[in-house]
């Protein structure tokens, strides 16, 4: 069931309705945050995007198709870290630590660089996923405020050092377990998602084979970042979820299982609308 979502209000004005910092991309996937960022700039306000530079190429090239957000160098990206309203970091960036780093901070060593602003920005809405997530360890998540994480089954079993049982109740109770422990809202996707922010734990059917490929997920983590700005996060994160889902069933619908993750992102203000509708009756 898609959840009740506090909408931008009719008399609102420019930067009320939301920013978000996007921090991913490298030189092997360098696509990944544009999907996130393709959902985000139709949801909020404002969106910044934050790569390494092998990605500024790729960013001027879209100028002339993607133009809604703003693209911040690394070295500038603290400024604008402290303005974002939600931080989504991890998308395409590579999985590999540095074994000797450099002195100081290496800005292409994503667990470097994602465990240094974590560090210094623990109190911000942090959403964690993909490279991100594959190279720092659970007990990091413990001092942030604010996070939620959306990993896949093996990111998940990887995070926190297990197996994962074999049912669906089982499993149920493994995510809340592990989100009331680390005070944090988990996404488990799967083929049933599993949500909890270890009070409630909801699950998402919606989907279908076609959303094995590459980019969907990077399509469901703008949406969660884009939701939280508003709502609680486990609202965000179920809302998304089913979205994500009823989004491809409805693209299976008329392609089958061939469509990508563009087609997602390009359907998906089509079927949030229908569902605000709906929800109003």
């Amino acid at each position: 069931m898609f959840p009740r979502l506090i909408l931008p209000k009719k008399n609102s004005h420019k930067g009320e309705n939301g920013k978000v910092m996007v921090i991913g991309g490298s030189h092997l996937f360098h696509g990944a945050p544009f999907w996130a960022i393709k959902v985000l700039t139709r949801l909020v306000d404002m969106v910044f995007f934050s790569s390494v530079p092998e990605v500024e190429c790729v960013v001027n090239g879209l100028k002339s198709q993607l133009w809604d957000f703003i693209y911040i160098p690394r070295p500038e990206l603290e400024k604008y870290i402290d303005e974002a309203d939600v931080i989504l970091i991890g998308l395409g960036m590579t999985r590999e630590r540095h074994p000797f780093p450099l002195p100081g901070l290496n800005w292409q060593d994503t667990y470097q660089l994602t465990t240094y602003l974590l560090k210094k920005y623990p109190t911000k809405k942090w959403l964690i996923d993909a490279g991100a997530l594959q190279v720092i360890s659970a007990q990091e998540l413990k001092p942030l405020s604010q996070v939620i994480i959306t990993p896949h089954q093996k990111e998940f079993t990887n995070l926190f050092q297990l197996r994962l049982p074999s049912t669906l109740e089982e499993r149920k109770k493994v995510v809340s377990q592990l989100a009331q422990e680390y005070k944090t809202t988990i996404l488990l996707k799967g083929t049933v998602d599993i949500i909890s922010d270890g009070k409630t734990t909801k699950l998402n059917r919606t989907g279908n084979e076609g959303m094995t490929k590459g980019g969907t997920g990077d399509v469901l983590a703008g949406l969660v970042a884009g939701f939280w700005v508003k709502n609680p996060p486990l609202t965000a994160a179920q809302a998304a979820a089913y979205l994500n889902g009823l989004a491809g069933d409805l693209l299976y619908k008329t392609y089958g299982p061939f469509f990508n993750a563009s087609d997602l992102a390009d359907k998906i203000v089509e079927v949030l609308w229908n569902e605000i509708q709906k929800n109003k009756k």
